[in-house]
């Protein structure tokens, strides 16, 4: 099966960079575009449009890595800085909006150590997600 668009969920992990190398090479591999995502969780205390300078500049320093890592692979790559109350759904929604065939996600040793077997973000992701899901997972140290 041949992708055209794969979506790749990336946060401020060293662990990322991992992901970020898995996705690119599965876009190389299909020739397929990468859309590479960093989302924001707005507490709802917060506007989900409020403007949250030194989040944005996290975000950007994020997503300018991935970038790198892309462009490493001679890869075309897009960057979205999302905001939204859930990590999942914030995914989820952009997997749809930009027609991805793939959603590329990585589960941190931490997601597995704070209780749940799937971190949260992971677990409505699998649940909700309308197209394939490719987990990479963290060794434990």
């Amino acid at each position: 099966m041949s992708m055209k668009k794969i979506l790749v969920a990336i946060d401020d992990s060293k662990f990322s960079e991992e992901v970020m190398k898995f996705a690119s090479k599965l876009a190389k591999a299909d020739k397929a575009e990468l859309f590479i995502v960093y989302i924001f969780e707005v507490p709802r205390s917060m506007a989900l449009e409020a403007e949250i300078p030194e989040e944005s500049a996290k975000g950007d320093k994020v997503l300018e890595r991935a970038l790198e890592v892309a462009e490493a692979y001679r890869l075309k790559a897009e960057t979205d800085f999302i905001q939204s109350r859930s990590a999942g759904s914030g995914i989820v929604d952009e997997a749809k909006d930009v027609e991805a065939e793939l959603i590329v996600i990585g589960m941190t040793a931490k997601d597995r150590v704070d209780g749940s077997i799937l971190g949260n973000t992971v677990n409505y992701v699998l649940k909700n997600s309308p197209i394939p899901v490719a987990i990479l997972k963290e060794p434990l140290e």
